[in-house]
């Protein structure tokens, strides 16, 4: 941290701030003589949490992150003021302010804000009102910072290598028809520029200025030392690519330049970027790059497929675009029906995960595997092998999960999840801990498995640590704040319809007792009798009843609901309606997008999710009236 005297002239960044736009140029030139001038390095904190509340600082230039213990709260960019409530309450720091990159900041002590405040008395209204929306802004929010996009993005190999030429190459031509991005490397600057720091600060700002978004590519930190300082100083967000190694037979150690990210950087603002040659090579081993590095996403590019690129591409933007599925028994078949109808129209997704049979089917998808396999899959699972038809003694669980066990490893095999080539994420409720436990990383199957543990019916999944996890749609059917906790960019949310209000012609004086229900269990009389509620439909329709509650109370904005109705008649475990539900979401899908107009451009993605927008207007219109 340095301080230096800034002439009488506030810098540019903060005179045309928008909470000062109302402020004379008199005005403003007395804030540039009682301020000090303070440059913050990358990593550093401003203000700490706990400590007396005695300066004003006003963000001239960089990033800031408000963390609240560990947790960030929020960002403050150049233009913005800090530390402002604890300033004007008299109290202590409530949470601590720290550099996410070399950054620029005025300071104004108390006294000096006292004399400022007899020149120009307006400031401290002006300031509050800063405040003001600030909070208003924040109402109703999570308290989790959603992650935003960086505008200056910083790429570098990891493992102690260098770049690939064939990467560089991917990602320059993935951003190479958008006028927005300028992607720049050390040969891009003049040597006796990167020779001077100051000079090399300048000429990054000046490049950010001239760009709404910088990529600064850094091909090989050994050599190009000072190059990577610059770079890693003056960026939003880093992406460390390595090469994928299926031997390894340990973590994949840490660079000099890694080391330096890992210690300045929260894990938010860093992504890992795993190489492969060829699409068709399999992922494996992925831990060997994690298991050191705790990162906020991990991509998987095949050097040959384009697709790769632009999805990483996307990520790097902000617009990647996720699918978030709801738990619901068999109605889950609709979302493959309108999975299928999307992929038909151009539709590709960057992130998946669900709950409960939510978190299987994303599961399937996130293997590559297409809609209709699925609906196989869950044919062979739940009808054939009658995965949910064999009793167990009642101690652990009323159903044995033998069959269900084994036929989930037998589809999902020993994939690990940091291994899939799509982002995936299942939720489960812990009992450990009464809240809810995302699962993105371990063996696929054990996720899938914990995620739809309904309470009672299955034995619980005990994990590692010894967690016991049970149906995550006990607490988030619906996991919209997951996927948002996890990337920018909009998602698609799927929740399921049901048919009608769930009435019943039976009466309390028509529960079977113990030796009838065992009779009718074993039997199955064709002779109609009064069907009283059974033990399956009140939990499935008992943590969808949370669920909706939850997703009503849960602002949208740029993410996209749609509500996908169900067939008339049909219960949450009747599997044996599945194919019709899934093609009668099909078809409601593609009806959908026909009338939405998706345009034949795959490379105009507004416009297609502005189509998939209308499209779910559309659905979510017909959604009340069952199919």
């Amino acid at each position: 941290m340095t301080n230096s005297n800034d002439p009488e002239i506030l810098p540019p960044e903060l005179s045309n701030a928008a909470f000062l736009k109302d402020l004379g140029p008199d005005a403003l030139a007395q804030i540039a003589v009682h301020a000090e001038q303070i440059e913050i390095a990358r990593g550093e904190t401003l203000i700490k949490e706990g400590e007396a509340a005695q300066s004003l600082y006003f963000a001239i230039r960089g990033r800031f992150v408000v963390l609240a213990g560990d947790t960030p709260i929020a960002i403050i960019r150049g233009g913005e003021p800090i530390g402002e409530l604890g300033f004007f309450a008299g109290g202590p720091r409530t949470a601590s302010v720290k550099a996410v990159r070399n950054s620029t900041v005025l300071k104004i002590s108390k006294t000096a804000f006292e004399e400022l405040g007899r020149s120009v008395p307006e400031l401290t209204q002006v300031i509050l009102g800063s405040l003001s929306q600030r909070l208003a802004d924040a109402t109703g929010a999570n308290l989790k910072l959603r992650p935003r996009p960086g505008r200056t993005i910083c790429i570098l190999p990891g493992g102690g290598t260098t770049l690939s030429p064939v990467f560089v190459a991917g990602l320059r031509a993935a951003f190479a028809d958008d006028p927005h991005w300028r992607v720049a490397s050390a040969g891009d600057c003049p040597p006796e520029i990167q020779a001077d720091k100051a000079k090399l600060t300048r000429w990054l700002e000046e490049l950010e200025h001239a760009h709404r978004h910088v990529i600064l590519i850094c091909d090989d930190p050994q050599r190009d030392g000072a190059w990577f300082e610059g770079a890693a100083d003056n960026c939003d967000t880093d992406y460390i690519v390595g090469a994928a190694c299926a031997d390894a037979a340990g973590p994949v150690g840490l660079s000099e330049a890694e080391e330096k990210l890992f210690r300045d950087t929260l894990p938010g603002n860093l992504h890992l970027v795993l190489l492969r040659d060829h699409g068709s090579d399999p992922i494996v081993n992925s831990r060997a790059w994690l298991s050191d590095r705790p990162v906020a996403l991990h991509h998987h590019v095949a050097l040959d497929t384009e697709a790769d690129f632009a999805r990483l591409a996307r990520f790097i933007a902000g617009t990647a675009v996720g699918i978030v599925l709801c738990g619901g028994g068999a109605y889950g078949t609709a979302h493959l029906g309108a999975l299928r109808a999307l992929q038909d129209h151009g539709y590709t997704f960057d992130m998946i995960g669900g709950t409960s049979i939510g978190a299987a089917l994303a599961a399937g998808m996130a293997l590559d595997m297409s809609p209709d396999r699925i609906v196989d899959l869950c044919d062979e699972i739940f009808l054939k092998s009658k995965a949910m038809k064999r009793l167990a003694v009642p101690v652990h669980s009323v159903l044995d999960p033998s069959r269900l066990d084994a036929a989930l490893q037998t589809h999902l095999g020993a994939v690990q999840i940091e291994d899939l080539p799509l982002n995936y994420f299942a939720v489960a409720t812990s009992l450990t801990t009464n809240d809810i436990f995302v699962m993105r990383e371990g063996a696929l199957w054990q996720a899938v498995r914990a995620s739809s543990a309904l309470p009672g019916v299955f034995p619980p999944m005990l994990t590692d640590a010894g967690d016991v996890l049970i149906d995550g749609g006990l607490i988030d059917n619906v996991p919209v704040n997951v996927a948002r906790e996890l990337k920018p960019g909009a998602n698609l949310v799927f929740n399921l319809v049901a048919a009608r209000e769930w009435r019943v012609d039976a009466t309390y004086s028509d529960l079977p007792g113990r030796w009838t229900t065992l009779w009718r269990m074993i039997f199955k009389p064709r002779k109609r009798h009064k069907r009283f509620p059974k033990m399956f439909s009140i939990l499935t329709r008992a943590m969808i009843v949370n669920s909706r509650r939850l997703l009503e109370n849960t602002p949208m904005g740029d993410d996209i609901l749609l509500q996908l109705p169900t067939l008339r008649r049909m219960g949450f475990l009747e599997w044996g309606k599945g194919r019709a539900l899934f093609n009668a979401a099909y078809e409601e899908m593609t009806n959908a997008l026909k009338a939405a107009g998706v345009p034949d451009d795959p490379a105009n993605a507004e416009q297609k999710l502005e189509a998939l927008r209308r499209a779910a207007e559309i659905v979510n219109e017909r959604s009340k009236t069952p199919l």
